[in-house]
């Protein structure tokens, strides 16, 4: 597998900015990728990921790196495309897709899955309480999230952070603060 090309090169190349209507802020610290993508896989490879939101694909490479079979999602067409013309990333699939409005379902076919991503602050929320709601949603969410909604995620009783956000959550999942 080819080098990840860095996010800044990968968006002059194809002469690209983070477009602000979608929330996109890029992942550039390969070393947050792998760790993020250790927790993901966690040693069984054989589950599918669905990464939401590929952007320049650093996550995606580190999945890949550590043996997942990975399914990338993005609303972004020209984003999608540059991915789609790169050796790093090739042994991913890639689909066009709205994170809150996917079919999750029929992407995962009644199979065992997981899911990750580095999330946009506007989507977080919905996206993680869609993902609880689905009668066969994901065994593990590994999301790369802004500090304050993973503190509110995994907040215990009487602490400042501690909401109705974190009631719902937890009753569902267990939650975990990676990193």
């Amino acid at each position: 597998m080819s080098e990840t090309p860095h996010p800044r090169a990968v968006l002059a190349r194809w002469g690209l900015r983070p477009q602000k209507r979608y929330g996109q802020h890029f992942l550039v610290d390969s070393a947050v990728a792998v760790a993020a993508a250790r927790l993901c896989v966690d040693g069984d490879p054989a589950i599918p990921v669905l990464e939401i939101g590929a952007g320049t694909g650093m996550l995606t490479s580190a999945l890949l790196e550590q043996g997942a079979n990975v399914t990338a999602i993005d609303i972004d067409a020209a984003l999608l495309a540059t991915l789609r013309e790169r050796d790093d990333v090739r042994g991913a699939r890639f689909e066009r897709g709205d994170a809150l409005e996917f079919d999750y379902a029929a992407w995962a076919a009644q199979r065992t899955w997981r899911a990750a991503g580095n999330l946009p602050y506007n989507i977080a929320t919905p996206l993680i309480l869609r993902l609880l709601e689905l009668p066969e949603g994901p065994r593990t969410m590994t999301f790369m999230i802004q500090k304050d909604v993973a503190l509110r995620l995994n907040a215990k009783a009487g602490s400042a952070s501690y909401g109705s956000l974190s009631v719902a959550v937890q009753y569902a999942a267990h939650v975990e603060y990676g990193f």
